[in-house]
């Protein structure tokens, strides 16, 4: 066994050598987290860098005739305001569903007319009817103008991230570390847990109508539940965009 004597100066070298190696491995850590919270093109938007308990739940594919009214429900009994991200041709199919979301407070966003995988591969002039053709029926129908966008599948491109921004929207993923993939049923526990256990202020959680057999909407009060206990805020994905910090200057 060695044993090495160092001296006060030494002594103060190395402990402010350990200092900086944490402060080092500190960033690189949240830079890893933050990684894993979503890409960094910034064009998209995967969650909001902000100190604000607040998080956005968002619903994709409706209105839903049969979930859409259950969604509204429980989200009323949390004080909650969300983002429905719709489809054009399910507007047209149910407009009343519509004007219930707007009512409410809650925000519309723009999912396409036919919710086509492929978007970001079609044409200039496809992908602007798609957009176009759903924010005329949502206007239609309530008055409401539609200022996000989330691609079907969350497939994009640069093609797709052009055209879309031309028109004036945001576009809106979701947060990698919340997803509760419910869209492919796991069960309303697996949903809860996913949707929770990771979630930090910024946050975007994906959540569908109508597509697993009611698992989300059993799974959406607990969600709430759980969050709100930790004293999280339910918001829309334009009021959460709003509480975005404003980025430290380069100089």
């Amino acid at each position: 066994m060695f044993f090495f004597v160092v001296g006060r100066r030494q002594a103060r070298t190395i402990l402010a050598a350990l200092i900086c190696l944490t402060i080092v491995l500190a960033y690189q850590s949240l830079a890893v987290w933050a990684n894993a919270r979503g890409g960094s093109n910034p064009d998209l938007v995967w969650y909001v860098s902000t100190d604000e308990p607040a998080i956005a739940l968002t619903f994709d594919d409706g209105p839903d005739p049969k979930y859409t009214p259950a969604v509204l429900k429980a989200l009323d009994q949390y004080g909650a305001k969300a983002t429905f991200f719709f489809i054009g041709r399910n507007v047209e199919e149910y407009p009343d569903l519509v004007r219930q979301v707007v009512a409410a407070g809650h925000e519309v966003g723009n999912h396409t007319y036919s919710h086509q995988y492929n978007l970001s591969h079609l044409p200039e002039g496809e992908i602007v009817r798609q957009i176009e053709k759903t924010a005329a029926l949502v206007g239609d129908v309530s008055g409401y103008q539609t200022k996000v966008f989330r691609p079907p599948g969350g497939a994009y491109n640069p093609h797709l991230i052009s055209v879309v921004k031309s028109l004036g929207y945001d576009i809106i993923l979701w947060t990698w570390t919340t997803n509760p993939s419910d869209a492919y049923a796991p069960g309303s526990d697996k949903i809860t847990r996913r949707a929770t256990e990771a979630a930090l202020p910024g946050d975007i959680i994906l959540l569908h109508e109508g597509v697993n057999h009611g698992q989300t909407l059993k799974a959406l009060p607990q969600i709430m539940k759980v969050l709100s206990d930790r004293g999280f805020k339910f918001v829309t994905v334009s009021q959460l965009l709003a509480l975005r910090k404003a980025p430290l200057p380069t100089h």
